[in-house]
């Protein structure tokens, strides 16, 4: 009875440990989609930022033309 008693016991301390332990991995789950979330955002404003660059650079180049012209007509 006793040994039985004591096989019972530790077959819920496995289970307490593998509950516990779907909970962290549960967890655990939830940080790493939030964290992909995260980069994902970032890396969206990285690409706005990126293109935003293009732009500034396409702009500048623009004004350098104009400014050469205008130094050649001089």
């Amino acid at each position: 009875n006793e040994d039985i008693r004591d096989v019972m016991d530790v077959e819920d301390e496995i289970l307490r440990d593998f509950e516990n332990l779907e909970r962290h991995i549960d967890h655990q789950e939830e940080i790493i989609g939030k964290q992909g979330k995260a980069l994902g955002e970032r890396n969206k404003t990285i690409k706005e930022q990126g293109k935003a660059l293009e732009e500034k650079d396409k702009a500048l180049e623009e004004l350098r033309r104009q400014l050469q012209r205008l130094q050649a007509s001089k």
